[in-house]
């Protein structure tokens, strides 16, 4: 590899070089290695920045279907159990989840006593509670996913501070 130095590196660029190519360069021209480092740290930032603001996009588009999802939750949460007549309203119209006995008695929801009425609306309350459990978990998932790539990214950008004030500047020279 050969690169020489006029300002600007003509052939090889700054990320693409290996140690050798650096060692090489080094001979050549005023870059340093702690040079050759900043570029590539701030390169590693640049990916890395882009990494956080794809996952943040990603959230921002999930937050509507998420927020669609909540409202379907809240309405199965709204809705009446049973009325006074012992009558549960939370699975009617749908089909009886029992089979119809050879009389034609539809479920036997309607001759139940109230104390069955609620175990079925226990049941129904453990579905509830379970999807909205599987909701909020999968929402944390998300944000803490897009929280660690946030606290890598500015991880690096202090080593990249660091590494930016630790450099030798080249000290400009008077013309008198």
């Amino acid at each position: 590899m050969s690169a020489e130095y006029s300002g600007e590196l003509v052939t090889d660029s700054l990320e693409n070089m290996d140690c050798g190519a650096v060692q090489a360069v080094e001979g050549e021209s005023e870059l340093s290695v702690d040079m050759l480092n900043f570029h590539e740290a701030v390169s590693q930032l640049q990916v890395l920045e882009e990494e956080v603001l794809d996952a943040h996009k990603s959230l921002m588009e999930k937050n509507p279907r998420w927020m669609d999802t909540d409202d379907q939750l809240f309405a199965m949460s709204l809705q009446v159990d049973y009325d006074q007549d012992g009558e549960p309203k939370r699975f009617y119209p749908r089909p009886s989840p029992f089979p119809s006995d050879e009389e034609g008695s539809i479920s036997p929801l309607a001759t139940s006593t109230p104390a069955a009425c609620r175990n079925l609306f226990a049941t129904s309350d453990r579905t509830f509670s379970k999807q909205l459990m599987q909701r909020l978990t999968g929402q944390i998932a998300a944000l803490e996913d897009v929280l660690n790539k946030v606290q890598v990214f500015r991880e690096h950008l202090a080593a990249e501070e660091v590494m930016s004030q630790k450099m030798k500047r080249p000290v400009a020279q008077r013309h008198n």
